[in-house]
């Protein structure tokens, strides 16, 4: 039975430390891709994006209506939803955004395991009861604002690790032990799966 016990407590501390260490460490790995240096917002000026809405609005029977439905003030609101709904898809922390991966601009990176989910879901459904609960939902949801903001978030984004590894560190305490050994394995994988996606090649 001790050794049972001891199984189960080291799958425990393994799964925790592989599930929090593979974003910094692909955040590492990755450093020199991302564009960290003079970010562009939401509301720099687009030209592509300006010619489409011009090429749009001849689909509308008069100007009032081009106007009202195909403007300019489109492009920085479609950009934010965007962004929005990226950062809060869990697609995007525990599949890289599989099978919609963002073309350009975008490492479409794993973030977490996939087999962390369901401890995220429980952080999440328990947050309501912890000590810090406040700050960790303003950090946030200041944050996913803040970088909805951004014309590309990828890389900024680890600004959400923190906060993201308190709810996880939470939910794990919900989550019977012997999951973490049933899930350890996978998550082993997909750690190794990065460090080859993003390794040094």
């Amino acid at each position: 039975m001790f050794w049972v016990n001891r199984a189960l407590y080291l799958s425990r501390i393994l799964f925790v430390l592989v599930t929090l260490l593979l974003w910094p460490l692909i955040f590492v790995l990755n450093f020199n891709s991302y564009p960290l240096t003079n970010p562009q917002t939401i509301f720099e000026f687009d030209y592509q994006a300006r010619q489409q809405v011009l090429r749009n609005t001849y689909a509308y029977p008069n100007i009032p209506l081009a106007r009202l439905f195909q403007n300019k003030a489109q492009i920085p609101i479609g950009k934010f939803e965007h962004n929005l709904t990226a950062l809060i898809d869990p697609n995007n922390y525990f599949f890289g955004f599989h099978p919609r991966e963002i073309l350009t601009g975008n490492a479409n990176a794993v973030k977490f395991p996939f087999v962390a989910l369901p401890v995220f879901l429980l952080g999440f459904f328990g947050l309501s009861t912890y000590r810090h609960r406040k700050a960790v939902s303003i950090f946030i949801i200041v944050g996913v604002i803040l970088l909805s903001l951004l014309a590309n978030f990828d890389g900024y984004d680890f600004f959400l690790y923190f906060p993201l590894a308190y709810v996880f560190l939470s939910g794990q305490k919900r989550i019977p032990p012997v999951y973490f050994l049933a899930a350890l394995p996978f998550a082993v994988i997909e750690l190794i799966r990065q460090i080859i996606i993003f390794g040094p090649k």
